[in-house]
């Protein structure tokens, strides 16, 4: 139940923390990112339990213009569910790691300025997975300069990022919908692309 805004590098900035829970709060006019929650063993796939869940996100990533995403989970287990992410130039949600969750968030008028990049984004690594995105909405995602470019995508896992399940998720008007570039044991099932 916080409100953070007018931060100019990050809001929730932890590494190695495990049940970490961040719920209910708003952020809006970041300079940086909203919120980076790294935990958990890859080593042993222990889960960190952490969870951004409930917030909304406003108009981040508004001085470092890239890989500054209002949510950033790495490591093992996190969950990021319920949120509504828009007003951004670059991504929304970046993951690497094992086994997060990405449920039932609201994505929008993200990728404005930028190119080759998508709304939810993971990759370059072929032995993190088990990442689950589902039940997302994410609509008007698209290049102010470049608006039917399909280089902007709505989920994008990118080179060779595997094991993923993507099922489930409305995407609409978006350059392009789902691209996975050389994963292997991708489960892509009953998306809606319009």
């Amino acid at each position: 139940n916080c409100n953070f805004n007018d931060i100019g590098r990050y809001s929730v900035y932890t590494d190695n923390v495990n049940n970490m829970k961040v719920t209910n709060c708003d952020f809006y006019n970041l300079g940086n990112s909203g919120v980076t929650l790294r935990g958990g063993k890859l080593e042993t796939l222990e889960s960190g339990n952490n969870e951004v869940s409930n917030c909304t996100f406003n108009k981040f990533s508004q001085f470092r213009r890239t890989y500054a995403p209002a949510v950033s989970v790495s490591g093992v287990g996190a969950v990021v569910k319920n949120n509504v992410m828009h007003n951004s130039p670059h991504e929304a949600i970046a993951f690497d790691g094992n086994e997060h969750k990405i449920l039932y968030n609201e994505i929008y008028d993200v990728c404005l300025e930028t190119y080759d990049c998508a709304a939810i984004y993971g990759g370059r690594n072929l032995y993190k997975r088990g990442v689950e995105i589902a039940y997302n909405y994410i609509h008007n995602v698209r290049n102010e300069y470049f608006p039917k470019s399909t280089a902007i995508k709505g989920i994008y896992f990118d080179d060779r990022l595997s094991g993923g399940h993507i099922h489930n998720n409305v995407i609409k008007d978006v350059g392009g919908g789902i691209f996975v570039h050389g994963g292997q044991d991708m489960d892509i099932k009953e998306n809606i692309v319009i």
